[in-house]
């Protein structure tokens, strides 16, 4: 019986550290990349793996309830200055990390 227990506690953890973040918004995420990001790529053939990447770590990096607070305002030093310097962190180890051409 415990161990009936352990396994439904287990399987009920893991399906809950997605911090929020379903499939469907993470497809919708690289496409919007793509869609935002084509103007920028001089070779379009890595676009995909790159805005994959970006969006693999933004999700890692951030929950779904933080996205959501990022959509409906602008992020500033001043009115959420732990969010801008998470936000300032993501976007220069991102740059690296998925080699994000310039």
């Amino acid at each position: 019986m415990k161990l009936n227990l352990s396994i439904i506690i287990l399987f009920i953890f893991t399906s809950c550290s997605s911090n929020g973040w379903t499939e469907r918004i993470k497809l919708e995420l690289i496409s919007d990349c793509k869609i935002n990001s084509k103007n920028y790529f001089i070779n379009k053939d890595n676009q995909l793996e790159v805005c994959e990447c970006v969006v693999t770590k933004f999700i890692k990096d951030f929950s779904f309830d933080e996205y959501q607070k990022m959509t409906k305002g602008n992020i500033t030093n001043q009115s959420n200055p732990i969010m801008y310097n998470k936000l300032d962190i993501y976007m220069s180890t991102t740059i690296e990390k998925c080699e994000i051409p310039f």
